[in-house]
């Protein structure tokens, strides 16, 4: 169970256990308070049911940590590329990846996985770029895309790991005294 899962599931239980001690009192309480106990009880379970359905719907789109464990690595060509309209935290793109998939020697096969992008590697995500991927050793359908194992685009046409080099410095106009001179 990746982070993001957990966390929502703890505070998912945590919701409902003040649900719990709001119902008692809803039961317990006096009546003029009665329903205003019941109210606060029921908004809890209903976050408590949107934490646990975010949990499940952010360990989904993540990739399958346990994949990511005990996959067998491989490479994959992504092929393309479509929008799901659906971001988390506002930097984690979600996409459906049509993917190109090669294991070891054997032959190349296409699935595609819908998986969040983390906004530092959307750049290297572009159809024509290799990535590491993991594929689940009983059904090859199962891959995930093997973030740490992005190290550059091999698309044609782009820039890899190496970085260009820098642009040569502008040259000092004539008078001008600068305390610390470019280099």
């Amino acid at each position: 169970m990746n982070a993001a899962k957990k966390m929502c599931m703890i505070t998912a239980v945590g919701l409902f256990g003040l649900a719990a001690v709001f119902a008692v009192l809803g039961v317990t309480g006096g009546s003029l308070l009665k329903m205003t106990w019941f109210l606060i009880a029921g908004s809890l379970v209903f976050g408590g049911l949107i934490c646990v359905a975010t949990g499940y719907l952010i360990g989904g789109l993540g990739g399958d940590s346990k994949l990511l464990q005990t996959g067998m690595p491989g490479t994959a060509v992504i092929v393309s590329l479509q929008e799901t309209g659906m971001v988390i935290n506002y930097t984690n793109q979600v996409l459906n990846i049509g993917l190109r998939v090669q294991v070891g020697s054997g032959t190349p096969y296409d699935v595609t996985v819908r998986q969040a992008v983390p906004m530092i590697m959307l750049a290297r995500c572009m159809p024509g770029a290799t990535i590491g991927v993991k594929v689940d050793p009983n059904d090859r359908a199962k891959v995930v895309i093997d973030w740490s194992m992005v190290s550059g685009v091999t698309a044609v046409g782009t820039v890899g790991p190496q970085m260009a080099a820098p642009p040569p410095t502008a040259p000092q106009p004539a008078g001008v005294q600068y305390p610390n001179p470019p280099q």
